[in-house]
C-alpha cells in the first residue's frame, strides 16, 4: 500500500513477495540474500543491499537507485513479467562480482525478444564482463548491449540468423586439411 518511507532490514534473508508503493525513499538490507519478488514503486530513492546476492524478479521503479552487493541475479519467468530496474536519475551498482540473467526453466524463447533489464537516466559499476545468461535455450544465442543510460537483453535464434551449424564448419575445416595431406603427399620423393 502507499506509505511514507519504507525500511526493512533482516539479519540473514530478506524476501519482499507483495507488492511496494512509497511516495518517499525506500532502504532494503539483508545480511546475505535479499529477493525482491513483487512490484515495487518508489518515488525517491531507493537503496538495496545483500552482501551475498540480490535477485529482482519483477519491475522495480525508482527515481535513485543504489545497490551493494555481490551478486546481482535478474530472473526473467515470461516475456513481460521478469526482473528489471527503471530508474528516473541515476542506477548505480558497488561492489559487484558478477549478474546472472535466469531465464525461466518453462520459458518459451522466441526469435527478437528484447528485455530492457536496467533503464535509467545514467547508470554506474556495470560492464558486460559481469554478465552470465543461465537456462538460455541451445537454439538461441543472446546480444548484451550496456549503454550509458540503459541495458538490454536481445534474444536471436541461431537458424534465423544465418548462423552456421558447427558440423558444417568442421566438415569444411576436413576436406581442406584433407587435401592438404594429399599435396604434401605428392609432392614427397
Amino acid at each position: 500500500g502507499e506509505r511514507r518511507g519504507v525500511a526493512a532490514a533482516a539479519g540473514a534473508t530478506l524476501s519482499i513477495a507483495g507488492p511496494v508503493s512509497t511516495s518517499s525513499n525506500a532502504s532494503l538490507s539483508a545480511g546475505t540474500r535479499l529477493t525482491i519478488d513483487s512490484t515495487m514503486d518508489v518515488d525517491g530513492a531507493l537503496a538495496l543491499t545483500a552482501p551475498e546476492t540480490l535477485q529482482v524478479a519483477h519491475q522495480v521503479k525508482s527515481h535513485q537507485l543504489a545497490v551493494s552487493t555481490d551478486h546481482l541475479r535478474f530472473q526473467i519467468d515470461t516475456p513481460s513479467d521478469y526482473g528489471a530496474f527503471d530508474v528516473t536519475g541515476l542506477a548505480a551498482f558497488d561492489s559487484l562480482r558478477y549478474v546472472t540473467v535466469a531465464f525461466d526453466r518453462d520459458f518459451d524463447f522466441v526469435d527478437g525478444l528484447q528485455f530492457d533489464l536496467i533503464i535509467a537516466g545514467s547508470i554506474e559499476g556495470l560492464s558486460a564482463s559481469l554478465f552470465s545468461i543461465e537456462n538460455l535455450d541451445p537454439f538461441f544465442r543472446y546480444a548484451l548491449t550496456i549503454e550509458a543510460d540503459a541495458v538490454r537483453l536481445s534474444l536471436m535464434a541461431l537458424d534465423a540468423h544465418g548462423v552456421p551449424e558447427p558440423t558444417a564448419g568442421l566438415l569444411v575445416l576436413a576436406a581442406l586439411a584433407a587435401a592438404a595431406w594429399v599435396r604434401v603427399r605428392r609432392h614427397r620423393p
